[in-house]
């Protein structure tokens, strides 16, 4: 699980936590460089092996990430909720990072965080871009919704019509 600041300044983040079905805080002195990126993994010891040494993650969170879909909150050391995203493996969200496929990545960082309509999966030659720019930044994808076939239940060998909204990125 990667954070990433999208600000300009070194921020603090002593004492945020990621929670729902994770539960992970960051430790004292703890900070993300401007454009800066901080990675938390459920296994420090297998982390090198897939990801390799060029990144070193923070900490390692408890609970697990189901690959059906959850909410993951950011929380301040106050207990101000900073960020929110609820994933899914169904549409609008891209399904093939799903269990052992590429990284789930955010296409504008500045976009909605909870949209899966900003989220793609990576087309980095490695499957992700963990502590580096994400490698679908600034994709302009078109988005897919409302899709309807007719009739709902066709009989075999009969003509289907398929309809759906298409809005160009």
């Amino acid at each position: 699980l990667e954070l990433t600041n999208r600000g300009g300044t070194t921020e603090d983040l002593a004492g945020w936590c990621l929670t729902t079905r994770i539960d992970f805080c960051c430790p004292a002195g703890t900070t993300i460089d401007a454009h800066g990126h901080l990675v938390v993994t459920d296994d420090l010891a297998g982390f090198a092996g897939v990801y390799g040494n060029s990144v070193i993650p923070v900490g390692q969170y408890a609970g697990s990430l189901s690959n059906g879909g959850e909410t993951i909150d950011l929380v301040e050391d106050g207990g101000q909720r900073i960020d929110t995203v609820s994933y899914d493996d169904a549409a609008p969200w891209v399904t093939s990072p799903d269990g052992d496929g590429p990284s789930l990545e955010l296409i504008d960082l500045h976009g909605d965080n909870d949209d899966g309509t900003n989220w793609a999966a990576s087309i980095a030659p490695s499957g992700h871009t963990v502590g580096a720019v994400n490698s679908v930044d600034g994709l302009l994808l078109p988005s897919i919704s409302e899709v309807t076939a007719a009739p709902f239940r066709p009989a075999p060998n009969a003509p289907v019509t398929v309809s759906a909204r298409l809005a160009d990125a």
